[in-house]
């Protein structure tokens, strides 16, 4: 649909001062639990769990982002539906709610509506959907382009189906996680 492929993510740098942070705990709590206990079994068992709990707590606040950006991309999805429900042009409506999207996706959307005066709708939203890196926003910029392609006159429509399967599937993911 013309939205390009993103490149595999690589590796993130290693920083020798995270790492220390991570690694220096875990080593004090081994021998710790191996002093107490006179059990190096318990001492590494107890180090494991030390450097696993910043794994843990770091997944659960990326996938509360990630769920607070897809619920940010179906209200920024209402919005749309209902300017340009409201007789607005496609570009028109990108930039009146550009000031008004919700907080988590407001810059990228101000920086998709700034490129929509320098650069054609499409490449604008092709440049979008590659800096928010969401499949929600894929959803969103595929609808879009199509509709400016083809003037289609359903994208309200499907812009409010795609924001309500968004809420649903972040409802589902807020359940699962409970």
């Amino acid at each position: 649909v013309g939205v390009p492929d993103r490149p595999v993510g690589r590796l993130p740098d290693i920083d020798a001062g995270h790492l220390a942070r991570r690694i220096g705990p875990a080593v004090l709590a081994v021998f710790a639990v191996w002093a107490l206990s006179g059990w190096p079994a318990a001492g590494l068992a107890v180090g494991a769990i030390v450097l696993m709990i910043p794994l843990f707590v770091d997944a659960a606040r990326a996938r509360r982002r990630q769920i607070d950006r897809a619920d940010a991309l179906a209200a920024w999805a209402d919005m749309l539906r209902d300017t340009i429900s409201a007789h607005a042009g496609l570009q028109q409506a990108i930039v009146s709610t550009a000031q008004v999207a919700p907080a988590p996706i407001r810059p990228a959307v101000r920086r998709l509506a700034a490129r929509t005066g320098r650069s054609p709708l499409g490449a604008a939203l092709r440049q979008f959907a590659a800096e928010l890196a969401d499949p929600v926003a894929d959803k969103i910029v595929a609808a879009v382009t199509i509709a400016d392609a083809h003037q289609a006159q359903h994208l309200p429509q499907l812009l409010g189906e795609i924001a309500d399967a968004t809420r649903r599937q972040a409802s589902m993911r807020l359940r699962v996680d409970a």
